[in-house]
């Protein structure tokens, strides 16, 4: 018996030209006219199989076989073909045993479009002949209508400048589509599939309702008819690009849409609702360049249907239950959607525009804050629907640095997800405004979209405005991106991408309308293409036509759309001019009365705050930092439930090994390793009502094979989390734990947006080596680093940073800790208060560990949530120390009335008395291990080594009166980064000042790897030799 899926994927193209006749070259032909000549998607091929490209090749292949040795194809194939050469009616049929249904029904429709096309097909050469001109009628009305959903866009009356169609001739302006005027044309002409003039009102019977749209309307249609229907659909204001999306319902859902725009008619007051926000949008655009025209603004001007756009938007996202929406985007165009979409208070921008400041008088004291530029602040606003519904929009701070916020949008979102305990996704959506030059060509664009579908960082998709003004500063498309459309690059997550033309207001609505609808319904993200123009330069202050003069005579002539809509509304009779003078009067009315408040405004930093952060201390606000030690009762309890791996799974020996080895450090309450340690911060902050999540590269496993934190099944696809045994019936885990894709930029900027969503969160990010971490160094500098500084942005994210020298290269040592600690804002100079509870640890910007114990690394992950302010956390984990028994802790290292200790004195037992003590070496990290077994092999009892465990704020306090306990000592720092790396340079000032402070000598020595531009050797034996040199600099 013949298989049926075999009959289903090879026979549809045969079966589609069984009548078109009787030759063998016009059988081959066919196929290659209809699977060859044009370059339709192969995806939507793939999907569609109408136009099944893969099958008639295969057809084709049969043929040739058959025509060689009829009996080397299986007799179902023998036998059609025989039909076919003796020009049967239908030369096959299903056989009995295969039902009706699916393709089987498709092929019976496309016959049924065949007899309607030509009346009765009957078995004379007549009715051969009627049959094979029906046959290539049919194909050349579906390819037609293909050609419309693949190529419409290239023709779409797109661009409100009309450049190419203007400059053409020019090289800045040829055509995006490289290809030859003429070509670009025939695209959608009739002419070019095989029709004439003479065809135009001849009408067709077309029955493919797999292909939606149009084509559910109705069957019988006029060759003129539906060529203008598609034209209105794929080739006016809007270009759609769907063809590339595998999924034939999404296909099919957007073609309903927009195939169906032609026939739906705005109500009045949508088009007057349309109205009122474009002119606030123009108008405030108007009034601050009146009153501020000296001030950059990055105006929307030439793009401000963005606005009403975007409310339609918000309208729709509403109607379909969403309650927050959280928002990036670049400086275009940020004063006017701060103002008349997220509706910060006028009287605050225009107090900014004039160099307002907080009133320290008024207690608004900035403390550590630097603040900054207008157009890069975020704020926050609830608005109130008719229908008692409420939405929340809130729009992130963000710097320069184009697209470094993308990320940082998506982690926000999934954490208000996760907060509302939102699992389907229906009521946070994040919205990402582009520039069109940024979108194409940062690389953090792609690094973002492609978390998409990744479980745990999937926000149930995002929409994405380019706000397309078809510039980026001074560089035209044609050297800004290789690619069609700036927009190219979300094709590779088949994401549908909507072109409009900025300068059809009523396009424009229905195309954020449309995004927003397909956004709530499949959960996945959506492209707007905004195109339109910038009217002034990058800047105000610039000069476009340095560099640009013919676009600029373009513009200059063009009307502002405003103007164009309410021309419009009012030839209609829509609205009256009354109507619109009064609209504008109330507008600029408005304006006037908030400039004038604004001149005695004042603001509180402060406002800034959302709801969840109030009881969290500002910098300059004493916060009471709680102890971090846990009972040991509790830990055994919790230790005793994360250890404990089910009997029902396969999981492997020697990770069941590790766990029995956990469970037992932690009963005994000895030989507590790095691994156990992080687990029982976790669990104890999880058992204390906080939400724990990680992610990085491998952090399931851990780098090192020291973390375990899933366990899997070797059996079966399946795995274990031990940590959610803590609170097994959770419907919402409070621990989360996440491999991320290869990215840091991306993950990381996402974690940041996590961090900053609840201050019950702690948020951690680990670099598979810390010498990777620089890939995220955008995201260090302005957000962690600098984000609260700039904009009151509080947050408590942890990186972890693998760290350590073992002779495995420059890109496997370091993780750059002299750069974080550069970033710093710790003064050197000794302060008057050096109390670990003082304030100086809440105004210093980040925290820099280097432990080297698992009970230090467990009472530092913790003290970030056990006090009521954050701080960034910045761990050079150290390497060789996450599996040495040297860092191994007993219980009551943990346990209650113990917190991190920011600088471990000398343990030898047998260090000689103070005032014998020659040296005293400071040090940090893994490099105490080395310098404890050469102080062993050396018998050097008179030297001392101080471990300092946090390098940021410097622990002044701890440090002084070691110094000052071994008053005959040389002070020496030692290290095994080179001398111009590592902690040595930051900590060099610090130590000379609290010599100066105890009147000694200033003089530090220094041991460790001499000055150098790679953080290490590529030889291991070179590295040897290198740590032997230091260490025995450091012993004599």
């Amino acid at each position: 018996m013949l298989n049926k899926k075999y009959l289903q994927t090879t026979l549809l193209a045969s079966t589609k030209r069984q009548v078109v006749g009787l030759s063998n070259a016009y059988i081959k032909n066919s196929m290659r006219f209809f699977t060859q000549t044009h370059s339709l998607s192969q995806a939507s091929l793939n999907n569609e199989s109408f136009l099944s490209g893969s099958s008639a090749i295969y057809a084709e292949q049969m043929y040739d076989q058959w025509r060689k040795d009829p009996s080397s194809v299986h007799a179902s194939w023998r036998s059609y073909f025989e039909n076919v050469e003796k020009g049967v009616e239908v030369p096959f049929t299903l056989p009995p045993t295969v039902g009706q249904t699916g393709q089987d029904a498709q092929v019976q429709r496309i016959l049924s479009l065949l007899q309607q096309n030509t009346g009765s097909l009957a078995g004379s050469s007549q009715g051969g002949a009627n049959a094979a001109t029906a046959a290539h009628e049919a194909y050349k009305i579906m390819l037609l209508i293909r050609a419309f959903m693949t190529h419409g866009h290239m023709i779409a009356d797109v661009d409100p400048l009309e450049l190419y169609q203007t400059y053409k001739h020019f090289p800045s302006f040829a055509h995006k589509f490289k290809i030859p005027d003429s070509q670009l044309t025939k695209l959608v002409d009739y002419r070019s599939y095989g029709f004439s003039d003479a065809d135009l009102e001849k009408e067709f019977y077309v029955d493919a309702p797999e292909l939606a749209g149009l084509l559910r309307k109705k069957k019988n249609w006029k060759l003129k008819e539906l060529i203008e229907a598609y034209q209105k659909a794929y080739c006016g204001k809007i270009g759609v690009e769907y063809m590339h999306i595998a999924d034939r319902d999404k296909c099919n859902w957007i073609r309903d849409k927009f195939e169906g725009l032609q026939y739906e008619n705005v109500p009045a007051e949508k088009k007057i609702l349309n109205l009122d926000r474009l002119m606030w949008a123009d108008q405030f655009q108007k009034f601050i360049a009146n009153k501020f025209n000296t001030h950059k603004r990055f105006g929307l001007e030439g793009c401000e249907s963005f606005i009403p756009g975007l409310k339609c938007a918000f309208d729709v996202l509403v109607e379909n239950g969403v309650e927050k929406v959280i928002m990036g985007m670049p400086h275009r165009g940020r004063l006017n959607v701060l103002v008349n979409v997220v509706r910060k208070p006028l009287e605050q921008i225009f107090h900014e525009f004039q160099g307002g400041v907080p009133d320290k008088e008024n207690g608004n004291d900035w403390g550590s804050l630097s603040g900054d530029v207008k157009y890069h602040l975020g704020t926050s606003y609830t608005k109130s629907y008719p229908d008692g519904k409420n939405l929340t929009t809130t729009l992130l701070a963000n710097p320069s640095h184009l697209e470094a916020v993308n990320p940082v949008v998506m982690g926000r979102a999934r954490a208000e997800s996760y907060l509302m305990g939102d699992t389907e996704f229906q009521k946070v959506v994040p919205i990402i405004i582009h520039g069109d030059a940024a979108f194409a060509g940062q690389g953090i664009v792609f690094e973002s979209m492609q978390m998409q579908d990744l479980i745990n960082f999937r926000v149930g998709g995002t929409i994405h405005v380019v706000v397309n003004n078809q510039i980026g500063f001074t560089t035209t498309p044609n050297k800004s991106r290789s690619g069609v459309y700036c927009t190219d690059i979300a094709k590779a997550i088949d994401a549908p991408i909507f072109h409009v033309n900025a300068d059809s207001m009523e396009d424009v609505a229905k195309v954020f309308a449309i995004a927003a609808e397909y956004r709530n319904k499949y959960k996945e993200d959506v492209v707007i293409d905004l195109i339109g123009y910038r009217k002034m330069g990058h800047n105000e202050l610039d000069a476009p036509q340095f560099t640009q003069p013919l676009m600029y005579k373009k513009i200059a002539q063009m009307i502002p759309v405003a103007q164009k809509y309410e021309t419009e509304l009012v030839t209609n009779g829509t609205v009256s001019q009354e109507q619109v003078n009064k609209m504008k009067d109330r507008i600029v009315k408005e304006l006037n009365r908030a400039y004038e408040a604004s001149k005695s405004h004042d603001f509180n930093v402060e406002d800034w705050k959302s709801p969840e952060w109030e009881a969290i201390k500002h910098s300059d606000k004493f916060g009471k930092m709680k102890e971090t030690g846990v009972p040991s009762t509790v830990l055994k309890d919790l230790g005793e439930k994360i250890t404990t791996l089910p009997d029902d799974q396969d999981f492997h020996p020697q990770v069941k090994k590790i766990y029995d080895a956990r469970r037992k450090s932690v009963v005994e309450g000895k030989n507590i390793d790095w691994g156990t340690g992080e687990a029982l911060a976790f669990a104890s902050l999880i058992h204390e009502g906080f939400h724990v999540r990680v992610s990085g590269q491998d952090v399931e496993r851990g780098t090192f094979s020291h973390r375990h934190a899933v366990v899997f099944n070797q059996t079966k696809d399946t795995s274990y989390i031990p940590m959610n045994s803590i609170i097994p019936n959770a419907e919402i885990k409070r621990f989360q734990i996440s491999n991320s894709h290869l990215s840091e930029f991306g993950v990381l900027g996402y974690e940041y947006g996590y961090a900053q969503t609840h201050p019950n969160t702690l948020a951690i990010w680990e670099a598979q080596f810390g010498d990777f971490s620089n890939e995220a160094q955008v995201i260090i500098d302005t957000m962690i680093a600098a984000g609260e500084a700039k904009w009151n942005v509080k947050h408590g994210l942890v990186m972890l940073l693998p760290h350590g020298y073992d002779g495995n290269g420059p890109e496997h040592s370091s993780c750059r800790i002299e750069r974080y600690l550069q970033l710093c804002d710790d003064d050197e100079a000794v302060p008057a208060n050096d109390d670990p509870n003082s304030l100086r640890m809440q105004r210093v910007n980040m925290q820099v560990i280097n432990p080297t114990t698992s009970a230090q690394y467990f009472h530092a992950l913790r003290r970030q949530l056990r006090r009521n302010f954050r701080k960034p956390l910045i761990v050079a984990s150290p390497k060789k120390l996450l599996k040495h028994p040297f860092a191994n802790s007993n219980i009551e290292d943990f346990s209650e009335g113990l917190r991190f200790r920011r600088v471990i004195q000398d343990t030898n037992k047998n260090l000689v008395a103070p005032e014998k003590v020659k040296k005293v070496i400071f040090c940090s990290g893994q490099v105490y291990i080395d310098l404890d077994n050469a102080r062993q092999q050396a018998g050097r009892n008179d030297i001392a080594i101080i471990r300092v465990e946090q390098l940021c704020p410097f622990p002044f306090r701890s440090v002084t009166p070691e110094i000052a306990q071994f008053k005959n000592a040389e002070v020496m720092w030692c290290q095994e980064e080179p001398k111009n790396q590592g902690a040595y340079q930051y900590a060099l000032p610090r130590l000379h000042n609290i010599q100066r402070q105890l009147k000694r000598p200033v003089d530090v020595t220094y041991a460790g790897r001499p000055t150098a531009a790679a953080t290490s050797t590529g030889y291991h034996k070179v590295h040897e030799k290198e740590l032997k040199k230091f260490l025995h600099d450091a012993m004599k």
